[in-house]
């Protein structure tokens, strides 16, 4: 059986690639200095990348964007 990895890649509204990271603790670390002891604060931010990148639409029909617009991007065995 294969794992599939992963790769978080964040861009703003004019597609403007604005980070890539390996691992979504790296993610929150690096974008919004909060680490997995400050439980609360790191549920919220992982949550709401998730929604973002599953493009979760808010109660006006917007698509939730949190700090930017995440992307969930799959890699194959090779890396690419």
């Amino acid at each position: 059986m294969i794992k599939i990895q992963f790769i978080y890649a964040r861009y703003d509204k004019e597609d403007n690639c604005l980070g890539v990271y390996d691992t979504m603790e790296e993610t929150i670390w690096k974008v919004y200095h909060i680490d997995k002891s400050n439980k609360k604060s790191y549920y919220q931010a992982y949550n709401n990348i998730c929604r973002s990148y599953n493009k979760y639409k808010n109660n006006y029909g917007n698509v939730v964007c949190y700090e930017g617009f995440w992307y969930k991007i799959p890699l194959n065995e090779n890396g690419y």
